[in-house]
């Protein structure tokens, strides 16, 4: 629930779940899946419980993808504006509502100087459920007004609850998961106390069902977007407003860029670029990265209009010299048509004097 710290360094020069007839608790693990979309193109495992019990940070896993004293799981769809498309949240298990909160507006905290206005309420709207055996979940930074559920009502599994926003201390739209046993975060990836160390994947005894946990791989991707477009994108409108427009011939340069979601210190980013000709127009690699970084925007480019046809971007992260994900975009550069000359004949206009 903690604001997220992206930083964005420039340089220029599926498996689909939907709402209805999921199987939350098939066999593997009793909790299913949390949201309603396509994990790895519309929703991505954004943050992991902190398994570091002193001021290090460590993912269930061994990996940095989380912060200091985070105790749930976080769901993230790229963009404010994708809030408007209500991305259903879904209960994990059968059981019953125990609290809800449904007034806080949807916005972005990007600042640190607005964390303490938060003090009391970092989940912003959510609902915790009650699902039996003492299992407890947490559901926070929902929508405002998209509560399906109150205090006191039974759910299904694989109900819908909600839907994902950004309210409360949320610097970017998200479902955030705290699971609990009598009242202790667990992490529901390996079945431990959050806290309690961090271990090789495929160890421990994870609550997610088999759906739920291949539904979880699948949106456990670094590369959240990437396209080629006219002008040098700005990080702070990609979290707004989504991904920038493809390029079109009036354009004075052909970008290349992508989104990034928990690269580690050391990654590389290698950007190339294919013209419609068939010509390498562009091959690009990064530094290695300084630190890690939570969310990331990255660009290459050259000036000039880009030619109408199919425009190629390929983009590998590169890590320890080898390429551990690789992702490509065809971008069609249609001829813009001319403008029609919406001018009156000569002898029709009228002048003034």
């Amino acid at each position: 629930m903690h604001p997220l710290k992206a930083t964005a360094v420039f340089l220029l020069s599926s498996l689909t779940v939907s709402a209805a007839g999921i199987e939350a608790a098939s066999a593997g693990g009793p909790l299913g899946v949390p949201v309603a979309c396509e994990a790895g193109r519309t929703c991505f495992v954004q943050q992991y419980a902190d398994m570091d019990a002193g001021a290090g940070v460590a993912d269930p896993f061994c990996g940095a993808a989380s912060y200091n004293g985070h105790k749930g799981t976080d769901i993230r769809i790229p963009a404010m504006s994708d809030i408007r498309k209500n991305v259903p949240v879904l209960a994990l298990k059968a059981g019953t509502v125990l609290r809800t909160r449904d007034t806080e507006e949807d916005r972005p905290v990007l600042s640190p100087a607005e964390w303490p206005k938060f003090s009391r309420n970092h989940c912003g709207n959510g609902l915790i459920i009650d699902h039996g055996d003492g299992l407890e979940v947490q559901y926070c930074h929902l929508r405002k007004g998209s509560l399906q559920a109150r205090a006191g009502d039974k759910v299904r599994a694989g109900e819908t609850i909600g839907a994902v926003g950004s309210s409360g201390m949320a610097a970017f739209p998200h479902l955030h998961l705290t699971v609990r046993r009598h009242g202790i975060a667990i992490d529901p990836f390996t079945g431990r106390s959050v806290g309690t160390g961090c271990q090789t994947k495929g160890e421990g005894e994870p609550l997610w069902s088999r759906t739920a946990s291949a539904f979880l791989d699948r949106a456990a991707v670094h590369t959240m977007a990437i396209g080629v477009s006219g002008a040098a994108p700005d990080y702070h409108r990609l979290m707004l407003d989504g991904v920038p427009p493809d390029a079109k011939p009036s354009d004075r340069a052909t970008i290349g860029w992508g989104w990034f979601l928990n690269l580690r210190k050391g990654d590389r980013l290698r950007f190339t670029m294919t013209a419609p000709d068939g010509s390498n127009a562009l091959e690009r690699t990064s530094k290695p990265l300084r630190h890690r970084k939570a969310a990331y925007l990255q660009f290459v480019g050259r000036g000039g209009p880009p030619a109408p046809g199919r425009w190629t971007l390929t983009v590998d992260i590169l890590r320890k010299g080898r390429a551990i994900e690789t992702k490509t975009v065809t971008v069609a550069v249609d001829a813009e048509r001319p403008r029609p000359d919406r001018r009156l004949p000569r002898s029709d206009r009228i002048s003034s004097r």
